[in-house]
């Protein structure tokens, strides 16, 4: 049976894709739903935004003419009306909620998603177990125990990341003499000592420290032409040297420097005449505490007021030889 532009076509009504507002709202209306961002399925085009337009204009105006309403939305007559017979019969199915193609929003179709939440669980559970496992090791125990999955170490390393934030760095020990029970009483007993004592450590202390380091040692980075490398000439074999110093609030007080010997590798034979191997020796707590001296003549010299000397829990500190001092 043939439709005649004087002959009103039934619509059924239903809300379509969630539309709020009628087809005949302001085109600035128009332009800002077209204009949607971080939407995660694909804005429709201007073919399926007059679709949408006629659907919403047919439903709220029921004794409209397909010919006027397709002429208000920019559509032939003959689009609209086999638009309209599609809308009418996919709600008239089953299949309710299936638009036709032209006016569908396509969904995203991408790669299936490999790693369900039971993975991601296992892996949780087997780094909390042992944090030093690698993205290979982590990998082989995931297939090894899935047997329906096969991935690669670099999705699970983007999985780790994007899921639980982590990232694989650098160990940092952590010694269970440093937080066992008697070293935090120790820490406890020395903190509630200098609070009764006052201690001012801007104004009454000197710190002492030593930092170690070889002469050759140079920047990793420099500059040279582009396709040449950065070359720096340097010794095989350059001295250790031990720089030590005092320093307050206001400025250095004293450094002093050291150059550590350095000779074969223990185990070599050592030469058979009468001439002594020269062993290889560090700072020791002699010489620290010739250091401490120097420190204190050049106070008293000054006429600084300092009273405390503040040190760290170096071996060299903690000799017989500077306690008895």
């Amino acid at each position: 049976m043939s439709i005649t532009d004087s002959e009103v076509v039934p619509i059924i009504v239903q809300s379509y894709m969630d539309w709020e507002r009628p087809a005949a709202t302001a085109a600035e209306e128009k332009l800002k739903k077209q204009k949607e961002v971080n939407r995660k399925e694909a804005p429709i085009g201007a073919s399926e935004q007059r679709v949408v337009n006629l659907i919403n204009l047919m439903q709220e105006f029921e004794h409209m003419s397909i010919r006027e309403a397709a002429s208000k939305v920019g559509l032939a007559k003959s689009t609209a009306l086999r638009k309209i017979k599609e809308w009418n019969k996919l709600t008239n199915s089953s299949n309710q909620g299936v638009f036709p193609d032209t006016i569908n929003k396509k969904e995203h179709k991408g790669r299936k998603v490999i790693l369900q939440d039971v993975h991601t669980v296992f892996i949780f559970e087997l780094l909390i177990n042992e944090l030093t496992l690698t993205v290979e090791a982590v990998t082989d125990q995931l297939c090894a125990t899935f047997k329906d999955i096969q991935i690669t170490p670099r999705s699970v390393a983007t999985h780790m990341k994007n899921k639980y934030r982590l990232t694989y760095k650098r160990i940092v020990p952590q010694y269970f003499a440093r937080d066992s029970e008697e070293t935090i009483v120790k820490r406890y007993n020395e903190v509630n000592s200098w609070i009764s004592q006052k201690l001012d450590f801007f104004n009454d202390c000197v710190f002492l420290d030593e930092a170690g380091f070889n002469r050759n040692m140079h920047r990793s980075y420099g500059w040279s032409e582009v396709g040449t490398l950065c070359k720096i000439k340097v010794e095989t074999k350059g001295p250790n040297v031990t720089i030590l110093d005092a320093i307050s609030k206001d400025s250095i007080i004293t450094l002093s420097r050291k150059e550590i010997i350095t000779v074969a590798a223990a185990g070599k034979r050592q030469r058979l005449d009468d001439t002594p191997v020269v062993k290889k020796k560090g700072t020791t707590g002699n010489d620290f505490l010739e250091f401490v001296e120097q420190v204190l003549t050049t106070i008293d010299t000054v006429g600084m007021s300092y009273k405390y000397l503040v040190l760290d829990n170096a071996s060299i500190h903690k000799s017989n030889l500077v306690k008895d001092w």
